[in-house]
Order: C-alpha cells, then structure tokens, then sequence
C-alpha cells in the first residue's frame, strides 16, 4: 500500500549534489539568471514543526562511512565560542536546519567539522573546516529515534583537470594542516590552564617561600612568550595584521585555506611550506613539554608536599 507524506513524520529526499568550485566565474553586464546554491542541497519534509526541546541532525558520511560534519537545528558550544572571537565589524552568522512543518532545504556548503575553537583567540582566517574532496556521501537526517539516510555526490569542478593521486595529496595535505591547528590550540588552552591556576596560588598564598614565588613568575612568564609565538595576542580587528605580525596560527590557516582554493595538483610551494610549519610547531611543542616537565611538575610536587596546591588535574 502506497504511503503519502501525511503518513510521514520525517521524510527526507534525494539529496542535490553539490559541486566543489574553486572559483566564481567573471563578470558581466548581460542579464543573467541566478546561480545554483553552492554546496549540496538536503530536502526534507516535517509533519509538524519541531518543539523547543525537540533537535534536527544532518549527519554526513564519506565513502568509508567517516563521519565529515554534523549538521544541527540548534545552536553549539562551538558557534558561542567562534562569535564571542569575532571582530565585531565583521559579525559571523550561522545557518540551521528549518525546523517548519513541510517541505525544507538545507545548503551545507561542503565544509568539513570546523577547527576546535578555543576563547580569546582571533583566528582572521575562521574556524571554519575546509571543503570535502569530490566523491561519494550520504547524508543521515535524525529527528529522535527516526533517521533517514540518502546518498548523493560532491562533484568536482569540471574545470579542474586532477586524477585521484593528485586529489589525495591535497586532502593529505589539508588533513594536516587541520591535524597542527587543532593540536596547536589544545597546547595553548593547556599552558593557559596552567598559568591561570599557577596565578591563582600567588593570589590564593601570600606566604608563599621565595623560590616558589620566583618559579611561578618564571613559568608565567615562559608561557607568555610561548603563547605569543603560536597566536598574536595583539591582534583584535583584521587590520591588526598591518601593525603586528601574523603568527604561527595565522599562517598555518592561510595555507589551508589555499590547499582547499587553489585546487589539485597541490603547488610545490605550499608542500615546502607545510613542512616548515610542521617542522617549526613542533620545535614549539617541544618547547612547551620541555616547560611542563622541567618546571611545572617540579613545581606542582612542591606544591603538593605543602599542601597549597594540586596541578596534577592538568
């Protein structure tokens, strides 16, 4: 027997590829009709509209059944943390999945899971993840204990003349780029940590010997010249850039995003430069575990001893 939508309380169709451009096309003054969105189309159908506590979820897979973005109808940590780092001449918006009873479409603009955002870090380049490589998906749209999965494809821009080898040498190259800036920002959320509870035993005990006084201070110190060679504290609006050097945050993010822009094959030039930030993140690394375990695990044994303070949670 033949089932109509009334019978449907989540009905999702076939998805619209989308098509992974590198660019837009040139100007002109001849009227033209609008251009398809840009990105892969969901399209869904809802008996009613959802209620406040209720949440819509667009899971996309790549061909291996990895897990490249979810998609929700409701606000994340991650867009709080990315709008509280915005400049707020340039504000950030987020789009959600329609919630609306009926017929809804939802553009996800091929971008994978953004980078894991950390407070107080202007990043001029977004957090934003870059863009899947052309091939097959699926998308799984869940609304509580329904789900509906369809297939579809992120084609490539017929432009763009690659084979396969040459498009797995700029997702390899991306991957990496997502793998050092992720791993950057857990290092620096870890050394704030520290220096803020580090700050707090100096505020918390006045009586504190000399020595302990002086290596506090000193550590403080050392992670503030190590922060600074990961991000640009200076940096509040994107004009900043002219007046003080991007760092390595920054210059890690552009090389991302020209992986993802330029296309395959991936230029020599941006391969040698992966490398040297590669190589200069994990002299940086280096220096901050170096850090960690010469100072600050001395430190928190002492301070464990006297009972003042325990950094072991860290």
């Amino acid at each position: 027997m033949h089932k109509s939508l009334d019978d449907e309380a989540l009905f999702q169709f076939e998805p619209v590829d989308g098509v992974r451009l590198l660019s837009g096309g040139g100007m002109t003054d001849q009227p033209q009709a609008k251009n398809p969105p840009r990105g892969a189309t969901f399209r869904y159908y809802l008996k009613d509209a959802l209620e406040e506590d209720q949440t819509l979820r667009i899971d996309i897979f790549n061909a291996d059944n990895e897990l490249v973005r979810t998609l929700s109808s409701a606000p994340s940590a991650f867009e709080k943390c990315a709008k509280g780092n915005e400049d707020v001449r340039s504000p950030i918006k987020f789009k959600h999945p329609s919630t609306k009873a009926g017929y809804n479409t939802f553009v996800w603009d091929l971008r994978r899971e953004p980078l894991n955002c950390i407070e107080n870090v202007k990043l001029f380049g977004g957090w934003k993840g870059a863009r899947v490589m052309p091939g097959d998906y699926k998308a799984k749209i869940t609304l509580g204990e329904l789900a509906q999965t369809r297939a579809f494809k992120v084609l490539p821009d017929p432009r763009e003349e690659a084979d396969k080898a040459q498009l797995q040498v700029v997702e390899k190259s991306i991957q990496a780029t997502e793998t050092l800036l992720n791993d950057l920002f857990a290092h620096l959320q870890k050394a704030r940590d520290v220096r803020a509870q580090l700050s707090d035993v100096s505020e918390d005990n006045v009586m504190l010997a000399s020595d302990v006084s002086a290596s506090i201070e000193r550590i403080v110190s050392a992670i503030d010249d190590w922060e600074a060679l990961v991000i640009q504290p200076k940096h509040q609006t994107f004009e900043d850039d002219i007046n003080w050097p991007n760092m390595l945050d920054r210059q890690v993010r552009f090389l991302m995003d020209n992986f993802d822009s330029t296309g395959a094959p991936a230029q020599a030039g941006g391969l040698k430069r992966l490398k040297d930030l590669e190589s200069k993140w994990q002299q940086y690394k280096v220096q901050l575990e170096t850090l960690f375990g010469e100072e600050v695990k001395p430190l928190n044994e002492k301070l464990s001893k006297q009972g003042a303070f325990d950094l072991e949670r860290l």
